[in-house]
């Protein structure tokens, strides 16, 4: 199996879900600390698996002091929950054999 590369898309999303387990983030956020530049269609992405994303607007000053309204990302808690018991039924499931 090939290991996806740094900046493949499944990559991107890895680090945008784990980044989202841990709290929100924001678009400007995505591209500075993740090195995502199209945050929104890796989100769109993660829905598509199954992850419930709630997207608010909120407004952020950029590096050069530009006021910008932005998209942040929320992971429900539900879907956490949900990440969770999955984890929970592999497990189960890897012991049992």
């Amino acid at each position: 199996m090939m290991l996806p590369t740094f900046n493949s898309s499944a990559a991107q999303r890895a680090r945008i879900l784990a980044h989202l387990q841990q709290q929100p983030l924001t678009t400007l956020q995505a591209r500075a600390d993740l090195d995502v530049m199209h945050p929104a269609a890796r989100v769109m992405e993660l829905r598509g698996q199954g992850h419930e994303i709630i997207t608010h607007r909120t407004y952020e000053f950029s590096e050069v002091g530009e006021r910008h309204c932005v998209a942040q990302y929320v992971l429900t808690h539900a879907s956490r929950r949900g990440q969770a018991e999955r984890k929970a039924i592999m497990f189960l499931k890897g012991n049992s054999k």
